[in-house]
């Protein structure tokens, strides 16, 4: 799932990606490592230099999926290797000389600090989730099977033979697209049982907050309770619905007319920039 929730600017500048998130930020990683910014789209801050090519943050933990080779990798964070970067001015303060350098003439890829980079699955992935201590994903060596694992590389068990596009996991609850049947959303449960059809539409985002479950197809975004019932219209723009994120009872995403913001229960749209 592509996010590019950066101004055009600075995701030219950083080439950015890929996205996760968590309640406070957005995860985005770009050619010269992995940056972080608040809903408002504001408050970049580089965290760390590892490729990745899917990014979860938990606690002091960085769980990622290796631009490399696909494996699941993890790094601890470390605040003092924090970089903020002006989006106003394109420019950042140097940790290596305290000095101000601008992203075009600089590159942050220069400003990479040495980092431990720990294997937790030598298998390719993709789709990566978590829940307390356990990631969940696309095992893309067993076919996009469903599996989980502890996060210090113990306990790989399959959850589901099946092909898992996109991932979330939620309460005992493990919430996926099919790959097989034109990205329709599933569940089932996190030891394997009781798998069921949500709904049928082709869903080319999807997340899940409360007891509903947000899809966006074409440019229209609707709801459905996890049960799969009660469908529901969220949003319709007619400038186009891109990169959406669920915060809470808000939805954020980029349209060619701006970045925005709209309630879950589809009012109270304001474009924030």
């Amino acid at each position: 799932m592509k996010k590019l929730f950066l101004t055009l600017s600075v995701a030219t500048l950083l080439s950015g990606c890929n996205a996760g998130a968590n309640e406070d930020w957005i995860y985005e990683t770009t050619g010269a490592g992995v940056v972080k910014y608040d809903t408002v789209g504001s408050n970049y801050t580089y965290i760390s230099p590892v490729e990745a090519k899917e990014v979860i943050v938990n606690k002091n933990w960085l769980y990622y999926i290796s631009e490399e080779n696909g494996m699941i990798k993890k790094t601890e964070l470390n605040k003092d290797q924090e970089i903020k970067i002006d989006t106003k001015l394109y420019t950042y303060i140097s940790k290596k000389d305290n000095k101000q350098y601008s992203l075009i003439q600089r590159p942050m890829k220069e400003e990479a600090l040495p980092t431990d980079e720990i294997i937790v699955l030598g298998q390719e992935s993709e789709s990566l989730a978590i829940s307390g201590d356990t990631l969940f994903f696309s095992n893309v060596e067993e076919g996009g099977s469903i599996y989980k694992v502890k996060t210090d590389g113990s306990e790989l068990t399959e959850i589901l033979d099946d092909v898992a596009e996109d991932i979330v996991v939620s309460g005992d609850w493990v919430y996926y697209s099919n790959d097989k049947s034109l990205r329709s959303i599933y569940k089932v449960r996190t030891d394997g049982s009781d798998k069921g059809l949500l709904m049928d539409d082709y869903a080319s985002w999807f997340d899940v907050g409360g007891n509903w479950i947000y899809y966006k197809t074409g440019d229209t975004i609707y709801k459905i309770k996890d049960d799969g019932s009660s469908k529901t219209e969220v949003i319709e723009d007619d400038n186009t619905i891109n990169e959406p994120h669920l915060f809470g009872n808000w939805i954020y995403y980029l349209s060619s007319e701006g970045y925005f913001k709209v309630k879950t229960d589809g009012s109270g749209k304001e474009k924030l920039s």
